[in-house]
């Protein structure tokens, strides 16, 4: 079976160009990067680039899907939440056509596991990415903190599969 695994692209990220899959840093990315690697070729969504291969030389760029500002929980004024969740959606409706322009590099994969936020979901979905055989580990678990024992689960549930 061939598997292909799409992570979200982090805010922290090399400030020299780099492979996709070294560039970024974020505390999540790092965790679940060594889980998944050796299930199947690795590819990042990202909120500059779009869909690339974890091989594709990237610069740094500071740009996000997010509709929600980082610690929204704190106490933002409404027009700076405002704001972020516009620039946010902007970024997304930017994206959504590069995205479909890029799917094509997930032909011939009999399975994609996709480990991203409902934002960077929102964009694979409008893209297209539906017509592949998706699961959503992210979203099946509840979300990211619950993300590294669901996926030392599913890779034993691939593990006894084949894959």
């Amino acid at each position: 079976m061939k598997v292909a695994v799409i992570l979200q692209c982090s805010k922290n990220k090399s400030l020299t160009p780099k492979p996709a899959i070294e560039s970024y840093s974020g505390r999540n990315y790092n965790k679940v990067l060594p889980m998944v690697k050796p299930l199947g070729d690795i590819f990042i969504l990202s909120s500059h680039y779009g869909l690339i291969s974890g091989d594709t030389m990237i610069e740094t760029y500071d740009s996000t899907f997010e509709t929600v500002p980082p610690g929204y929980a704190k106490n933002y004024s409404i027009e700076y939440k405002r704001e972020f969740k516009k620039i946010g959606l902007d970024q997304q409706s930017k994206m959504v056509p590069v995205v479909k322009s890029q799917l094509h590099q997930l032909d011939g994969y009999d399975k994609i596991i996709t480990i991203f936020s409902k934002s960077y979901m929102n964009v694979f979905l409008g893209a297209g990415g539906k017509v592949y055989n998706v699961d959503d580990w992210q979203h099946k678990c509840g979300g990211i903190f619950n993300l590294p024992k669901h996926i030392t689960n599913k890779i034993d549930e691939y593990s006894s599969i084949g894959v």
